[in-house]
């Protein structure tokens, strides 16, 4: 993925309106080229400022980076949970009619 194809795909990102598959290629990105990785930061800064400006009852100050980093990880998480439960999906398939085939031939 290119860097303008990874800014295009930041505010989608952060409304969870990726694929799996144009969420899995913008993280690798993000992930291995500091620019992209510092205008996510802008964004996902921005616009958690904006929703947690009346969720800020201890006064405290909230690590955005932290929170980026573990939507990053989830959506990576998520991404390959899928991916594997598909291989799961075919493999069973593939032993299923392997099964029914032999039961065929043997009757």
């Amino acid at each position: 993925m290119d860097c303008n194809t990874a800014q295009s795909y930041i505010e989608p990102f952060l409304h969870n309106e990726l694929t799996d598959d144009e969420k899995e290629s913008f993280i690798s990105h993000v992930n291995g080229c500091k620019d992209c990785r510092n205008e996510l930061e802008f964004y996902y800064i921005t616009y958690s400022v904006f929703d947690e400006l009346d969720h800020d009852e201890n006064g405290e100050t909230y690590d955005y980076i932290a929170a980026l980093d573990r939507k990053l990880e989830s959506s990576r998480k998520t991404v390959s949970m899928r991916r594997a439960i598909r291989q799961i999906a075919f493999i069973a398939a593939l032993i299923i009619m392997a099964l029914v085939a032999m039961f065929i031939l043997l009757h």
